[in-house]
């Protein structure tokens, strides 16, 4: 895999590579394992998940990886190698692997890739093993093509190449394998003696020093040497590579080297990605604003970002490890609540964003909004990422303009009952005028506008009274309306009916003052001209939402509205002031004298314009 070529989501890379891997919490319970892992263990990833690293995997025990294991548990100083070697015994069965394995520390445990190099150690070993048999039995061949033959056949089914070459400063091959077309791209003849190319120019320059250094150190020692480092191929492609070897003397004395040499590229590109992935995370979140825990699914955090720490006035040492619920950040009060939030996201539930209270590191409260994120690997949640956004300063706000409108809603209020009062005295003055007039068109005229002032001021009394200062139930207020009229035109229930069927709208005060006038004038109109000489009958009114309009009909059952009177053309005061009214409510009103009189009016809620 070429470096362009690189996948930057972990999970993705994880699951293709060709190494198990394994994540473990600082609690060394298994967090995640890709899917040859579970190979590896035998069982599947649910039955794995959340289990101890040597329950997870019991074949890693009795080994040189266990003795690593317990540095980890035991918090002893860990160095991180760069890789070492452990078998793996397995009972169904019985065999034993050999991996290689690297170990890193990451942000919340750490991170364990497994190399299967079963069949290069067996083939090291088995090579070990019987060096000498091969050697002298070859050696007693006088056929030095059989003897070719044999050499080929045994290096062939190697995972890798095969050298011998002089410890020079190009490192001259007098004999590669041919696997080194397949890594380097060079056919072997172009390698040996320098021909077209010396091993040395494949090495990648800013690896050279380190190649030879870590070699010349083994051969100080008489140990083989074992590194990893960069070639750049003939096709111009950069590529990791695994070398391990061992000097050889021959019969003068003279020092050379033999080894193997494996492409490691797909592992090496692998571990890169994770690291510069797990580097971009760590980035974003030690600089996030918010205050960012990293949960596992038993609530236990796992990691804090720095603005956490700062909030809380607590170090990492003792937010991490401890449960969310044990942290004396929370109020009292609040615990329950986010313990039954915490369980339902866990299980798959969508929670959304929610507010609570914290201590901060003065003892103050401050209120935060809660976003909890799941980390999903294949659909399955492993962690929980919490990020809390301080909102302190917008509740401050909020609770100024809840403060400030409460004010003013008070302050309506005072005014409506204020505006109602002055009404009501208006419309006492108007009674006690009647008491000094004689004449009966007078006397109507002041209870028509009696009754008239008594509307409106119905409508700032309703609004006063409700909990929504800018609106009234119609359906109340007509009741009481209608009520009124038939009180001051002494008319009893028992002679006239009234039916009020209206739906359970609400009209703001624009549209509400002069619905109740034009309601006033023609239901007063039915009092005084439908029903004459005790007659009986009724009233009905009708109020409906049709769509994006209103639909008030006022009908009765009495003598009928007269043929020859015009009602849009009249000099009656009531009908001048109905038609005026419903222009206002940019409404439109017709008459239906089939059966008594019945006004329809079509009409839309107004808007409120700002008076100059």
């Amino acid at each position: 895999m070429s470096p362009e070529n690189r996948i930057d989501v972990p999970v993705e890379i994880l699951e293709n590579i060709s190494d198990v891997f394994i994540s473990i919490d600082p609690n060394f319970r298994v967090t995640y394992i890709n899917k040859l892992a579970e190979e590896f263990s035998g069982r599947e990833k649910r039955n794995i998940i959340g289990k101890t690293f040597l329950e997870a995997f019991p074949q890693t025990q009795n080994n040189v990886f266990h003795e690593v294991y317990f540095q980890l548990v035991n918090k002893k100083e860990f160095t991180e190698r760069e890789k070492f070697e452990f078998e793996a015994v397995f009972d169904e069965p019985p065999l034993k692997n050999w991996y290689t394995v690297r170990v890193f520390s990451s942000k919340n445990g750490f991170n364990i890739f497994f190399q299967d190099i079963t069949s290069r150690k067996t083939a090291e070993l088995e090579l070990k093993e019987s060096e000498e048999k091969y050697r002298s039995l070859i050696e007693t061949i006088p056929d030095s093509t059989e003897r070719e033959r044999q050499w080929s056949n045994l290096i062939s089914n190697l995972p890798g190449m095969v050298y011998h070459c002089l410890n020079d400063n190009k490192w001259t091959m007098t004999f590669i394998s041919h696997q080194c077309k397949e890594i380097t791209g060079y056919d072997p003849s172009e390698i040996i003696n320098n021909d077209i190319k010396a091993y040395n120019d494949l090495i990648f320059e800013e690896d050279r020093e380190h190649v030879w250094s870590t070699v010349q150190n083994a051969l100080e020692k008489s140990e083989p040497y074992e590194t990893t480092y960069r070639i750049v191929t003939r096709q111009n492609e950069i590529k990791w590579v695994w070398e391990r070897g061992v000097g050889v003397e021959d019969e003068n004395g003279e020092l050379s080297l033999e080894g193997f040499i494996e492409d490691i590229n797909d592992q090496k590109l692998a571990e890169e990605a994770l690291k510069e992935s797990e580097e971009k995370y760590r980035a974003l979140f030690e600089s996030d604003p918010n205050y960012t825990i990293l949960l596992g699914l038993d609530g236990y955090l796992l990691d804090v970002n720095p603005a956490a720490t700062m909030i809380t006035g607590l170090s990492k040492k003792e937010l991490v490890g401890k449960h969310f619920i044990d942290l004396t950040i929370f109020p009292e009060e609040e615990l329950v609540s986010h313990r039954e939030i915490f369980s339902h996201f866990v299980t798959g539930k969508t929670i959304a964003p929610y507010e609570s209270r914290i201590y901060d590191y003065n003892g103050k409260i401050r209120w935060i909004e809660i976003k909890q994120s799941p980390i999903r690997i294949h659909g399955e949640i492993t962690h929980v990422l919490l990020i809390c956004s301080d909102i302190t300063q917008r509740k401050k706000a909020e609770n100024k303009i809840k403060e400030s409108l409460k004010e003013k809603e008070v302050l309506l209020q005072e005014i409506h009952h204020r505006v109602k009062n002055n009404m009501q005295i208006v419309s006492s003055l108007l009674n006690l005028q009647k008491q000094y007039v004689d004449e009966e068109e007078t006397v109507n005229i002041l209870m028509e506008s009696q009754n008239r002032v008594k509307s409106m001021a119905m409508i700032h009394e309703k609004l006063y009274q409700s909990h929504n200062l800018t609106s009234i139930n119609i359906f109340d207020y007509v009741q009481s309306l209608v009520k009124d009229l038939f009180a001051s035109y002494s008319t009893p229930a028992s002679q006239i009916t009234p039916i009020i069927e209206i739906d359970n709208v609400n009209l703001n005060i624009e549209t509400a003052v002069p619905c109740g006038l034009i309601i006033n004038e023609l239901v007063s109109n039915s009092l005084k001209y439908a029903f004459p000489q005790g007659r009986g009958g009724k009233i009905i009114l009708s109020l409906k939402l049709r769509g994006k309009y209103y639909e008030l009909i006022i009908s009765d059952n009495g003598i009928g509205f007269p043929e020859d009177l015009d009602f849009k053309n009249t000099e009656s005061l009531g009908l001048q002031l109905v038609n005026s009214l419903v222009g206002q409510i940019n409404g439109e009103i017709e008459l239906n004298r089939s059966q008594g009189a019945m006004f329809k009016i079509i009409f839309s809620k107004l808007t409120y314009k700002e008076r100059i």
